[in-house]
């Protein structure tokens, strides 16, 4: 219901859909990197939303005083792996359950900007797949410290892409 008013209000709300192979892509990272844990979240998508909250920050701010936000960046991203791997990463080899996919369907058409009620910009979508791209890589890696900076690294291009500055 709620979404029929925003669509009065706003007149470009309806986002771009994800493509078929970017969905199949987007399940198939999730399915990868989910916890062996009985948790009924998706893990990628929970670790997207820590990568999102570091790009509006970096968005909003000056590059040169990143260095509280990677700490708080590495501070948020141990906590999560502690949480979700407590004893190391391993692959998943169980598919993923109704619920996940439920919330994977949530993001078919991904917004990618603070503003939900703005005008929805196409370019979004590719900005979520990056960042999409970014969290499996750096879940699927050893977690070091190297990793971590290096994700930082893809996170804050994506900010400058959001700041219209790349």
């Amino acid at each position: 219901m709620r979404e029929q008013y925003v669509r009065i209000l706003v007149p470009n709300y309806n986002p771009d859909p994800l493509s078929v192979k970017q969905f199949f892509q987007m399940q198939s990272f999730a399915k990868d990197v989910q916890t062996y844990l009985p948790y009924q979240s998706t893990t990628l998508l929970d670790f997207m939303s820590i990568a999102y909250n570091y790009c509006l920050k970096t968005r909003q701010n000056s590059l040169d005083n990143m260095t509280c936000y990677r700490d708080d960046l590495k501070h948020k991203v141990m906590l999560f792996l502690t949480k979700y791997y407590p004893n190391g990463f391993k692959k998943s080899r169980k598919d993923l359950s109704d619920t996940c996919y439920k919330e994977l369907l949530k993001y078919r058409k991904p917004r990618f900007k603070r503003d939900f009620l703005g005008e929805y910009e196409p370019i979004e979508r590719i900005w979520f797949i990056l960042a999409l791209r970014a969290c499996h890589s750096f879940l699927l890696s050893g977690h070091l410290i190297g990793d971590i900076n290096q994700f930082a690294y893809k996170l804050e291009k994506i900010a400058l892409m959001m700041k219209g500055e790349l």
